[in-house]
């Protein structure tokens, strides 16, 4: 995997395509959001046991289903043939079935993608698939190969999530051993890659371990397995990397009385141990189990049942859409259908905020290629997005000048910028400008503006005259 093949995937630093004035970027880094500014709009309906959703690297969404399918959501339609049917394959009882999809970093070129599920038996299985060679939009079921297959004898904490690193392995969740309390002690067993977060390299089959995976070679005193990246986790519900930062956060389900949120910072040599099953979130739940192996690290952030009792591990929001969201962390509670955002506030304290009280059963989140926010609602078998919930476009800046200059981040992919001013925010007769270059400049001075007020946006093309989605509306003032 090259740093090439990271930047098309748009995750890596430099893809943020945040709308914003120079003079105000700072407002943008604030605690404080206003949720009554956002809604969740339905995006996909018609869904059966939705369970994830992610993206290829292109426009298309791909929705998981519990019983076995993946949905292809293209250009503001369902299709009827679904991507994938692996039904006959998925055990569905409990918390069991097709949990997880990942597509490969050169996915364009070789075409692989990976899935998790719970077969027949109950045992975890991580396999390998690849797309059609007649049809872009399904993946061809007899190329399904096995990848990694993990033992199990009870029904749930299968964990089930996968996700490529900024270092182009494969990152698996795997739950404990099920039932209640880890009767196994799996999540801390240095053999058992149950309850744990693997690390392997999925570039050829059958798949290698990483050098510089923590404990490669490590004995103490019993050979601990090369896959593990990680210890101490109870049932990982959904993990996502940071697109900017290559930060980790984790979704770990709580036994009886806490959830969290577990975070790894980008460049971690790995090894953490998460705690489960001697503390359960902060609180101590087995005092006689012994954190042998690995770095003790606590939750970043817990919260009690009475918020809530199985979380859903989410993203940090990196899209163009929502500005005043940039850099901010969304999670949410399948039990109770609470968002928060979630925020470092310096000095290692972190700040945990009510969002959005959806009342859904929030089995996942997702992003697109662009960076939007998803959530995948269980019950009501859909995918809504977030968005603004505000027709009003509060003035960021006021100008004494009638040659401003607007400034937004720039995007790695970007051969040229489109802007557009008007004196409409409906963009009836807009002033319109492109920036192009290798790379084009991401600010431009707007000539010849009367005193008054404006609005302005901007979008960016990959390929001549391939222009994505227009960012959210910004509103500026000329004044005396």
């Amino acid at each position: 995997m090259n740093l090439s093949t990271w930047h098309r995937f748009g995750l890596i630093p430099g893809t943020l395509f945040l709308l914003t004035f120079l003079m105000v970027a700072a407002a943008n880094a604030q605690t404080a959001i206003t949720p009554t500014q956002y809604t969740l709009t339905p995006v996909i309906t018609g869904l059966t046991a939705p369970l994830g959703l992610t993206h290829a690297g292109d426009s298309r969404l791909f929705v998981i289903e519990k019983g076995g399918l993946v949905r292809v959501f293209k250009n503001g339609a369902l299709l009827p043939t679904p991507f994938l049917d692996v039904r006959a394959l998925v055990g569905t009882t409990s918390e069991r079935g097709l949990l997880g999809l990942a597509f490969h970093p050169d996915y364009a070129s070789n075409g692989w993608l990976f899935i998790n599920y719970t077969r027949l038996d109950g045992d975890s299985v991580i396999a390998r698939l690849t797309r059609s060679a007649g049809d872009p939009d399904i993946a061809d079921p007899a190329s399904l190969t096995t990848v990694l297959t993990v033992d199990r004898t009870r029904a749930n904490h299968n964990g089930g999530h996968l996700a490529f690193g900024p270092d182009g392995y494969l990152y698996i969740g795997m739950g404990d051993s099920g039932g209640g309390g880890d009767p196994d002690n799996a999540a801390q067993s240095p053999t058992d890659l149950r309850g744990k977060m693997l690390r392997i390299n999925v570039d050829s089959l059958p798949y290698m371990i990483p050098p510089d995976n923590p404990f490669v070679g490590v004995q103490m005193p019993v050979d601990v397995a090369d896959e593990i990246w990680a210890f101490g986790l109870r049932n990982p519900w959904r993990y996502s990397f940071d697109r900017l930062t290559g930060d980790l956060y984790i979704g770990d389900v709580g036994q009886g009385e806490r959830e969290e949120i577990s975070f790894q910072l980008a460049g971690s040599p790995g090894g953490e141990n998460y705690q489960w099953r001697r503390y359960e979130g902060t609180h101590l739940y087995s005092p006689s189990t012994v954190l042998t192996f690995g770095t003790s690290t606590p939750p970043v952030m817990d919260y009690p049942h009475t918020e809530g009792y199985s979380v859903t591990g989410g993203y940090v929001y990196r899209g163009i859409a929502l500005p005043l969201l940039h850099g901010i962390y969304f999670f949410g509670d399948y039990g109770s259908g609470q968002i928060w955002s979630l925020q470092r506030t310096g000095g290692g304290a972190w700040l945990r905020q009510p969002f959005i009280a959806t009342g859904f059963a929030i089995t996942s989140f997702g992003e697109d290629a662009a960076g939007e926010l998803y959530v995948v609602d269980f019950r009501g078998g859909r995918v809504l997005r977030l968005d603004s919930s505000t027709s009003a476009y509060p003035i960021r800046n006021r100008f004494n000048t009638s040659s401003p200059v607007l400034t937004w981040s720039p995007v790695e992919w970007a051969i040229a910028y489109q802007i557009e001013v008007d004196e409409s925010a409906s963009f009836t007769s807009p002033i319109r400008l492109e920036v192009a270059g290798v790379p084009p400049a991401a600010s431009i001075q707007v000539n010849n503006l009367q005193v008054g007020r404006y609005y302005w946006r901007v979008r960016a093309a990959d390929a001549p005259s391939a222009w994505r989605n227009w960012s959210t509306v910004e509103s500026f003032a000329i004044v005396p």
